[in-house]
């Protein structure tokens, strides 16, 4: 099978095709600088920046920084933490931060 994506508010989230019947989704660490056709997708009130791949495709942000600024999302009873990126966006005319995952490599 070939890599495909998903779409998640008008945007195509690229997915890594892993051989064995399921996919991956494709991150960018923010470590790696963010681009000027980056954007961003809402999810419970929190923009997270979304990666723009050059191809018609976009990865969610992801940092292993974590800090006092951190806010939480939660799903399912899940919590999980996010980071400030430091890049705003316009959403209705007001400047609104976006947050990268906070990811734990093991």
């Amino acid at each position: 099978m070939a890599d495909t994506t998903i779409e998640r508010q008008g945007l195509r989230v690229k997915a890594h095709d892993n051989g064995d019947g399921t996919y991956s989704i494709s991150t960018h660490d923010i470590a790696g600088g963010a681009g000027v056709a980056d954007s961003s997708i809402e999810i419970q009130g929190t923009r997270i920046l979304m990666h723009d791949n050059g191809d018609g495709t976009f990865s969610i942000t992801t940092t292993a920084t974590t800090g006092v600024n951190d806010i939480s999302i939660e799903h399912e009873g899940l919590r999980q933490k996010l980071h400030p990126t430091g890049i705003n966006v316009s959403v209705g005319g007001l400047n609104v931060p976006t947050y990268a995952f906070v990811v734990n490599a093991i």
